[in-house]
């Protein structure tokens, strides 16, 4: 069996180049990528942040979703731009 062919071996690699990516991100560059990320999921579920989307979709608590991947990642996204954010201003 060829290893790029195994899902598992697939995703450790990607893992792995998203982790080398981060590490060579300045901060700035980072905080860019998360606003990018989020404005994409704001125009999908139009809302301007996973709570509202939620609140929207009548959504009570993302592990009662068949699948929560879209509002976990959001949430991640916005905490880690609420991090990142102080970490530039000192806040």
């Amino acid at each position: 069996m060829e290893v790029w062919k195994d899902p598992t071996y697939a995703i450790r690699i990607q893992m792995i180049a998203q982790k080398k990516k981060i590490r060579n991100q300045t901060p700035e560059d980072r905080l860019k990528e998360i606003r990018d990320e989020i404005t994409d999921l704001q125009k999908l579920y139009q809302a301007k942040n996973v709570s509202e989307a939620m609140t929207r979709y009548k959504i009570d608590n993302m592990d009662a979703m068949d699948d929560p991947s879209h509002f976990r990642e959001w949430n991640d996204l916005e905490e880690e731009y609420r991090e990142l954010l102080d970490g530039l201003t000192g806040g």
